[in-house]
């Protein structure tokens, strides 16, 4: 009404008014437009043909992967008005007002509607080969089962347990044989073949310290590399999460300004300026859900990152407080050995070095009094961790002797949508993504979406370039459009989309994969383990026993011998022997031939009778030598 009422010159409306005229009638028919604008632009395929993969020279895994190819920018139609049949031909459907391809198919330039999508092969990953520890306690068990199935889950379990089960009852079958022995039997003769000094016991005293002392080394080095692996990937995970994470956060901020601009665009219009108000607010009805969409799926995003990374940085602090206690905790028990073992060289020692029968007494004493019991203790503690780690050694080894195929079944058949509360579409794309990253028998789903999402952005970039010149002349009239810049937000979004594309890249995750189970998990946490049930059986279920069997009967024997033969302050009669182990050290009661004393000397029985007559003594030179280089002290009669 305005406009026509306006003073006019010969032609036209004022020269002033020329733009917001121009405006004006590109706001009237932005709505009509844009599904035009829309129709020169063809969205990509989500591409999930599968191929052979392997075929291409030089394709290296995870290099190179199985993919394919974006859809050519090529207008296609349109579908404006809706009909009863399918407008849009075969592999297409309509939405938006838009004749899109279906996913897998594609509208290449000379094609006649939409064709499958041409995808490139790529490479298998490498073999994995189980180790010889995987090949040995996988050969003790069944098979992994292929379902999900609780039952077979629970039969596995329990087939696995049978072995296992065997050692633990075997070592306390062990231990008390080993108790029974040491504690009742009150002269031992089935040691009499041993020399009489102990040099079996202390034979195997050493030996068996030797190789506690090795699996602990081991052990050490095994846990120490594994942790130093895993923080090494999470530091690495963490760094690209981050990277990905600061450019989404900077994107959802831009989207926000974005998102306000947008909703704020009809209260920037001229009012003077007929049909401006109300176009724009027709623009913006029609465009609103879209960028409401597009908001909260970014944030979404966004959001998941930022939960991602704190995830992360909880990982890598727990990883560093508990690992001190995770190498710590299978080290304990084989400590506990060593002292034993050390304490059994240390009275071996003792009792064979010193000359003295008294302090030979004690540490004989100190051992059959405690020895007993800390061996046959520590008989059945080896027993129960050796059943343990064979238990889940017998679980990880058939697990590892076919890793890959195992996890994706595993996978494959739990329902996340019961577990995870999660829909059906995010439990086929977890599927697909394990099929691609694990076996590289499948198109990366993720990558899919990301590139789908990329073409979007090319679609919209594509009708900012169509409708620019409408989108100036409206910025005429509403100076809110002059705040959208499109071109440097799509920049920002694919900026952060490659990132996060490289991010999600076979060649970013499947090195992760190989070093937690091919590496770590089917490599050196299983080695561990069974150099942890090697060390535990033999140590534990051989050489202890046989420590308290031979020392029972070797060092009492040796005590006894040494009081008879040395010429100390006890060489005037022999020592009465011991009990056994488990009893009160208490001496028996002498008999004839254990407890006769020699009768005193001639030279005792003179100073006795006439003490005021002191000979005199030789001088030292002249005394003769007796064992361990000691002089006699003997008196001249």
């Amino acid at each position: 009404r305005r406009l026509a009422c306006a003073p006019a010159k010969a032609h036209g409306p004022a020269p002033h008014m020329a733009p917001r005229v121009a405006g004006a009638a590109a706001l009237a028919w932005a709505p009509t437009f844009l599904p035009l604008a829309l129709g020169s632009v063809v969205v990509a395929p989500n591409a999930s043909t599968a191929l052979t993969p392997g075929s291409q020279p030089g394709c290296i895994w995870p290099n190179c992967t199985y993919g394919c190819q974006g859809c050519a920018s090529v207008p296609f139609t349109t579908c404006l008005i809706p009909l009863p049949f399918d407008s849009c031909g075969p592999n297409a459907k309509c939405g938006n007002r838009l004749c899109l391809c279906s996913p897998g198919f594609c509208h290449y330039s000379g094609a006649d509607g939409c064709v499958p999508a041409a995808c490139h092969n790529g490479a298998y990953p490498p073999p994995y080969h189980p180790s010889w520890w995987s090949t040995q306690f996988s050969s003790l068990g069944p098979e992994v089962p292929r379902s999900s199935e609780r039952e077979e889950w629970a039969a596995f379990a329990l087939d696995t347990a049978h072995l296992p089960a065997v050692v633990f009852v075997l070592g306390i079958a062990i231990a008390t044989v080993t108790c029974i022995f040491v504690s009742g039997v009150e002269e031992n003769t089935l040691f009499d073949c041993l020399p009489v000094t102990p040099y079996l016991l202390l034979f195997c005293s050493v030996l068996a310290l030797l190789i506690v002392v090795f699996g602990i080394a081991r052990q050490h080095v095994a846990m120490v590399g594994v942790f130093d692996v895993a923080k090494s990937q999470l530091r690495s995970l963490h760094a690209d999460i981050k990277n990905v994470s600061g450019r989404i956060t900077v994107l959802n901020a831009t989207c926000a300004n974005l998102s306000v601009s947008f909703f704020k665009l009809p209260e920037s219009c001229d009012h003077a300026v007929a049909f401006s108000r109300a176009g724009s607010q027709l623009v913006v009805d029609r465009g609103g859900k879209y960028v409401d969409q597009v908001v909260r799926e970014i944030s979404k995003f966004s959001s998941s990152l930022v939960s991602l990374d704190a995830k992360i940085s909880l990982a890598e602090d727990l990883s560093s407080s508990f690992e001190t206690v995770i190498i710590g905790m299978p080290i304990l028990p084989v400590l506990c050995m060593v002292c034993v073992t050390a304490a059994i060289v240390i009275i071996t020692l003792v009792s064979w070095f010193h000359h003295d029968p008294e302090v030979a007494d004690e540490a004989d004493d100190a051992f059959f009094r405690y020895g007993g019991c800390c061996i046959t203790t520590l008989i059945i503690s080896t027993g129960a961790l050796a059943a343990a780690y064979l238990w889940t050694g017998i679980a990880e080894g058939a697990m590892c002797m076919n890793v890959d195929e195992n996890i994706v079944n595993i996978v494959s058949d739990v329902n996340f949508t019961k577990v995870g509360n999660v829909s059906q579409a995010v439990e086929l794309l977890i599927d697909q993504a394990l099929e691609h990253y694990i076996l590289g028998t499948a198109a990366n789903p993720l990558v899919t979406k990301i590139s789908e999402v990329e073409n979007m952005l090319n679609e919209l970039l594509g009708v900012w370039n169509n409708t620019h010149m409408i989108v100036s002349a409206a910025s005429e009239v509403c100076k809110g459009l002059k705040n959208f810049n499109v071109p440097g937000t799509i920049g920002q979004v694919e900026a952060a989309l490659q990132t996060a594309k490289g991010l999600l890249h076979a060649s970013t995750i499947w090195p992760y994969y190989q070093q937690i189970m091919h590496h770590l998990i089917c490599g050196s946490l299983i080695q561990a383990q069974g150099w942890l049930v090697t060390i535990n059986v033999v140590v534990g279920l051989v050489f202890f026993p046989l420590l308290a069997l031979i020392a029972h009967a070797d060092l009492d024997r040796w005590s006894h011998w040494k009081s008879q033969n040395s010429r100390g302050s006890r060489a005037r009669g022999q020592r009465p022997r011991r009990r056994h182990l488990g009893k009160s050290w208490h001496q028996e009661e002498d008999s004839e031939e254990e407890s006769e004393t020699l009768p005193p000397s001639q030279e005792k029985l003179w100073l006795m009778s006439d003490p005021q007559q002191m000979p005199q003594r030789l001088p030292m030179q002249q005394y003769p030598i007796g064992p361990a280089g000691v002089p006699y002290m003997a008196w001249q009669g």
